[in-house]
């Protein structure tokens, strides 16, 4: 008899979730058989090392979704799918459809976020947003800790790797895809044709979202909804040892913000109201590899891309001036920011085999943005009862290039030992071209830095691996903190300061991975030190910057220490199809500022996911699969300005549906019961009230 998870269960799986705290994704969830699942740690990603590598022979802690786990799923997000990994924590800052990744505590600024091993920049004090349909996806990767030594700045805390999904093998495939959710109206639909003739191949797909505001248990969070649609190609071209690709890709997207209610008082605000009309992205790119060219080279990887990324942001606020004077100031804007950033990305690679027991990686990667910013403020300023025109236009042009020479050695001294160490070099340029701002004068900052990483994986038998590693991060400040500054917020700008350090940080890592047949076990320990991390402090904290005590500014101030545990844990009875599976993290985290000491971080300790799953093959060409599962996490706190946030812990009941039916034309429907007490929660201060209890329908044809 199949046993799936209950609401009497409940109490049972988290207490089986607090017994082994867990991680990575859910590996065993992709297979059909229990003989594959054994294959888990077997399975190739390409992020951990740059060049493709077992799960288990990875030196860093790497987390893998396969195309099977993100196609059975009806999300339009990539959040959503990435959701349960540990470590990892979801923010969105109010913008329903800008979700991003926060990894091990770390600000999404300090993550990566890759298409394609390509990078997606970003300029703000939030980092880049997740902008890709799921239909359009291959598989994900995500690298747990630094890796600044194989991809550089902002891979402080971890990077994400999507991959999109190759052309078909024959000469013509298709599929459409539709889904529907019961929490905010949505409807999400996509399409896709590929195929392969001679040396040809091609592939194109196109998506579209739409969700209006979402029904939490006590009624709809206003102004959240969202629109978005997508666009991707490729054609491709293989002779012999040789392979290229052309690839285009666009996503574009119209958010609305939600703000807290208790944010406006009446006071300190009488009105906050924020909205993004546009934030798209669009790409052109060139892929080349040639393998086995010379002796000893295994391969010649060198891609190029141009990127495009348009935003719209508005804000429209009112309130009393901080510190408040006397007589008190008041205020009322209106701020429209539209900046556009263009990209220029080259990288190349090599992967060398210099003897049989060396592998060396080895290339040259530029990276090049330029930001066009335009900032207008329209409203008056309220002295002593007087209305005073404020009107304000402010343009700035940046640029910020990036050089980085990097290379990485396994060497395998002995049998069943790995040791792989890697360093890189980074050269950068940071440089304001114009400004109308008197204040602001054009200027370069330059910085030359190396970083360095040092792993060893020990195969203690096989499907036992143990490892540990150190790796330093590295984050260059963004073209707003060192040259544009920001108008939005509270009534005063925050102000540039081209004095600003890097961030940097070292990590300290052991991990066990083990694999026997119907069980995995792949967990985590783990230590950071971070220092000179970039905040807003009053203009008065900078005196030597000349901006007014009243205005805003950046300084390295901020110290930082974590350390935590990440583990996955699946276990499926000999013979049968049912399965167990846990997944979780405990995250401590300190901040440490000039006046006082926090480990209130707005994420809770304790996150995690355990349930039941099964998976049946009824027929020759009918499947189905059930997986009942509890998802939960620890109360989280935040001290502010004004206020100290906190979130209550919280516990969700969901069950997921799904039945695969081939044949000529390749069916499958699923079905998500979702949250099924109906709670009401945050799981984190950085995210918005979840949906309430509700359903998400989804349906694909192949043919």
């Amino acid at each position: 008899m199949v046993r799936t998870t209950t609401f009497m269960d409940t109490q049972l799986i988290a207490g089986c979730l607090a017994a082994a705290i867990v991680s990575g994704p859910c590996w065993a969830a992709d297979q059909q058989a229990e003989e594959e699942s054994a294959l888990m740690m077997d399975a190739y990603v390409v992020t951990a090392a740059r060049y493709e590598t077992t799960v288990m022979e990875s030196p860093v802690a790497v987390s893998y979704l396969s195309h099977e786990a993100i196609a059975r799923r009806p999300t339009a997000s990539i959040a959503e799918l990435v959701r349960d990994v540990p470590g990892v924590m979801i923010a969105d800052n109010a913008f329903p459809g800008m979700q991003r990744l926060r990894i091990r505590g770390e600000d999404a600024r300090r993550s990566l976020f890759l298409v394609d091993g390509q990078e997606v920049s970003d300029h703000t004090t939030y980092g880049p947003p997740l902008l890709i349909d799921p239909a359009f996806i291959e598989r994900i990767e995500i690298v747990r800790g630094p890796h600044s030594t194989l991809y550089g700045s902002r891979a402080a805390g971890g990077v994400i790797n999507i991959i999109t999904r190759n052309p078909a093998s024959s000469p013509f495939e298709g599929s459409i895809g539709a889904a529907y959710t019961s929490a905010t109206g949505g409807f999400r639909s996509n399409l896709s044709v590929s195929g392969k003739k001679d040396s040809f191949s091609y592939r194109i797909g196109a998506s579209r979202s739409r969700d209006g505001d979402r029904q939490t248990p006590s009624g709809p969070l206003p102004d959240s909804s969202t629109e978005s649609e997508g666009l991707t190609a490729r054609l491709g071209w293989t002779k012999g040892a040789h392979d290229l690709a052309l690839v285009y890709d666009r996503h574009n997207l119209s958010s609305e913000a939600s703000v807290p209610d208790d944010l406006v008082d009446g006071f300190i605000f009488s009105k906050y109201v924020l909205d993004m009309p546009r934030r798209d992205r669009e790409k052109g790119g060139f892929f080349y590899d040639g393998w086995q060219l010379v002796k000893g080279l295994d391969r010649v990887h060198l891609d190029a891309f141009i990127q495009k990324i348009d935003r719209v942001f508005t804000q429209d606020v009112g309130g009393i001036e901080l510190p408040p004077a006397r007589p008190p100031v008041f205020y009322d804007y209106f701020n429209h920011d539209e900046d556009t950033i263009s990209t220029l990305g080259v990288n190349l690679q090599t992967d060398w085999h210099p003897s049989q027991r060396h592998v060396l990686v080895a290339g040259i990667s530029f990276l090049e943005d330029t930001l066009d910013k335009v900032i207008d403020r329209t409203g008056v300023r309220i002295v002593g009862g007087r209305p005073i025109p404020a009107p304000t236009r402010l343009e700035t042009d940046a640029r910020i290039a990036t050089t980085a020479l990097f290379a990485e050695d396994t060497w395998t001294p002995v049998q069943n030992l790995q040791i792989i160490a890697g360093i890189r070099q980074y050269f950068v340029t940071s440089r304001l071209i114009r400004s109308n701002d008197e204040a602001l004068e054009p200027r370069t900052t330059q910085d030359s830095h190396p970083v360095a990483s040092l792993a060893l994986v020990y195969q203690l038998k096989d499907g036992m691996a143990l490892r540990a590693s150190w790796g330093q991060g590295y984050v260059y400040p963004t073209l707003l903190h060192l040259h544009t500054g920001s108008l939005f917020g509270q009534a005063q700008p925050t102000r540039p300061n081209p004095n600003l350090r890097p961030e940097k940080s070292e990590n300290f890592e052991i991990g066990f991975r083990y694999q026997s047949k119907g069980f995995t076990l792949d967990s985590a320990v783990f230590a950071t030190r971070a220092k000179d991390y970039i905040t807003p402090v009053p203009g008065s904290e900078m005196p030597e910057l000349g901006w007014a005590p009243h205005e805003k500014t950046f300084a390295n101030l901020e110290q930082a220490r974590s350390r935590g545990v990440e583990a996955l844990l699946s276990a499926r009875w000999p013979g049968s199809s049912v399965e167990f599976y846990a997944q979780g993290t405990y995250l401590w985290r300190e901040l440490k500022y000039p006046d006082h000491t926090t480990t209130e971080i707005g994420q809770p300790q304790l996150s995690g996911r355990a349930g039941t799953r099964v998976e049946v093959k009824a027929r020759e060409n009918l499947s189905w699969y059930l997986d009942g599962f509890v998802a939960a996490g620890g109360r989280s706190s935040e001290w502010s300005i004004r206020t100290k946030k906190e979130t209550d812990a919280w516990v969700t009941l969901n069950l997921s549906l799904g039945v695969n039916l081939k044949g000529r034309q390749n069916w499958w429907i699923g079905i998500e019961a979702l949250n099924l007490t109906d709670r009401e929660y945050r799981p984190s201060i950085d995210e918005l009230t979840q949906p309430g209890r509700h359903m998400t329908f989804g349906a694909r044809l192949g043919f």
